[in-house]
């Protein structure tokens, strides 16, 4: 589910579709990757087991251009959806974060190693 949803979200960004739905759909993986899987490798990716910086910096990418909006080559602009600015910022924002945390109340069982 995680890997359709970083490449669906991933594609409609591209094409500029629903670019803040889509960017939330990036935010909320990189969000899981960073607390399954990066954040105790410390900051920058060239860590040994790769870092959280480069998860991190791709969420907040997919954040901003979902407050900037598709543009004028995108299918949102196309189809006369005006779905950009701030309200495309916190949108993204907070179904980002919102899905997020639920992908990792709902699924993410951390290893009894982990939790110490």
């Amino acid at each position: 589910m995680a890997a359709f949803t970083e490449m669906g979200g991933g594609v409609l960004l591209m094409i500029g579709l629903f670019v803040p739905t889509a960017g939330a759909a990036v935010l909320a993986t990189m969000i899981v990757a960073i607390v399954v899987a990066h954040r105790r490798r410390g900051f920058f990716i060239f860590n040994e087991g790769q870092g959280w910086e480069y998860c991190a910096m791709l969420g907040a990418v997919a954040i901003a251009i979902s407050g900037m909006g598709g543009g004028r080559a995108s299918l949102d602009n196309a189809l006369g959806i005006d779905y950009g600015g701030t309200w495309g910022f916190v949108t993204g924002l907070v179904l980002g974060i919102g899905a997020a945390v639920l992908h990792l109340l709902v699924s993410y069982r951390p290893s009894p190693a982990e939790m110490n």
